[in-house]
This record gives structure tokens, sequence and C-alpha cells, in this order.
């Protein structure tokens, strides 16, 4: 066999194990996001270190996917459980109060019911934008409260097109697992987290310093 037929051979099996191994490994991180979400108030915690070992172990190939995973959830535990209970109480109350104008049978107050649901819907696009924003931000940034708060609005606001995407990209998401069989439930977040990955990590390049020969800055790895 031609030496250039077994280096297309041998780069073409290459390809085959990465994406074997990307698929294995997102689908595993996919299943302890999922477990690691059922007591609902560790959801943000889960999702902040599913995002963390998804770009570091699988996009990088730095670490292993189980072993950063529970690093990055014990790391983030506290912020993340109350960054959730805040934002599942803030949209909860959000939808609540915009229910209640679109059950108002009011003919004389049409316009004003119609005025404030705008104003709800405002309320909750803004809410998304946070939400698909921070806990991100709180997996790969070390940062008080007040500062994680700010960061993240910053990013919503400067990279306004990512989020939509984001925002677009979490609802399918959030639909489909809703919608089809529990075997898709599997495939999709892990699916979704990834896809993400591309789009947050060139708003963050924007807010990371190069690191120095010293530091291990697997972020700037690759693409």
């Amino acid at each position: 066999m031609p030496q250039d037929d077994r280096n297309n051979d041998q780069y073409s099996e290459g390809r085959l194990m990465s994406l074997i191994n990307i698929v294995g490994n997102s689908l595993l991180l996919g299943i302890l996001f999922l477990l690691c979400s059922i007591p609902v108030v560790t959801f943000g915690t889960s999702l902040s270190a599913f995002y963390y070992a998804m770009i570091k172990s699988v996009r990088k190939e730095r670490g292993y996917p189980v072993r950063e995973f529970f690093a990055a959830f014990k790391r983030n535990a506290l912020k993340g459980i109350i960054f959730t209970v805040i934002l599942v109480a803030i949209g909860y109350l959000l939808l609540l109060n915009r229910s209640l104008y679109l059950k108002k049978d009011d003919p004389d107050g049409t316009a004003h019911a119609a005025l404030w649901i705008t104003i709800y819907d405002i309320l909750l696009v803004f809410w998304a934008a946070f939400t698909v924003w921070i806990f991100p931000v709180i997996s790969r940034f070390k940062l008080e409260f007040k500062k994680t708060v700010s960061l993240t609005f910053t990013i919503a606001g400067r990279f306004f097109y990512f989020t939509l995407l984001l925002i677009a990209g979490w609802a399918l998401t959030v639909y489909l697992c809703l919608k089809l069989s529990v075997g898709f439930t599997l495939i999709v977040p892990p699916l979704a987290c990834y896809g993400s990955t591309f789009i947050i990590e060139r708003a963050f390049r924007r807010f990371i310093p190069k690191p120095s020969e010293r530091e291990d800055g697997w972020y700037y790895d690759g693409d």
C-alpha cells in the first residue's frame, strides 16, 4: 500500500476515534447533568459544570470529563444554587403576572392589559438573556456576586446576536425534550451544550486575558 494511502487511512481512523470520543463523552456529561439537576435547586450548578467540562474535556481535550464535571460542580455549588433560586423565583413571578393579565375579561381594560403583557414580555426577554449566560460565566470567572451579575449583563448586551442565538437554541432544546421520548432527552442537551461552546467562547475571549507561559491556558488552545 502506498505511503499516502496509509497516511489517509490513519487520518480517517484518527478522525473517527475523535468523533467517537466526542459523542461518548458528551452523552456521559449529559447524563451527569440530568442526574445532578434532579434536586432542581442544583440545576444551575449542574449546568455550569456541564458547560465547563464540555468545553475543557470534550472540545479542548484537557482532563477527564467526569473529574472536571464534579470539580466544577463542587467549586460553583453555592453560587449556582443561589442564582438558580433567584432566577426560578423571578421567572415564575413574571409568568404568573403575565398570565393574570391574559385571563382578564374586561373590554375597557384591553389596552391596559396589552401594555402590561408587553412589559412582561420584555422583562422575560431580559430574564432569558441573563439566564443563558450566567451559568457559563459562573463556570469560568471567579468573581463576587455583583461583578458576576454585571459581567453577565455586559456580555448579554454586547453580544446581542449571540444572546438571541442562545435563547433560541435552548428554547428549542427544552421544547424537544418535552415533546420527544426519554432517549432524545439524553441526546439533545449534550448537542445544545456542545454547540453553545462555539458561541460562548467567542464572547469570553474578549474578557479573558491571554495566559502567560507559566499558566495552563487551555481555553486559548485550538479554535
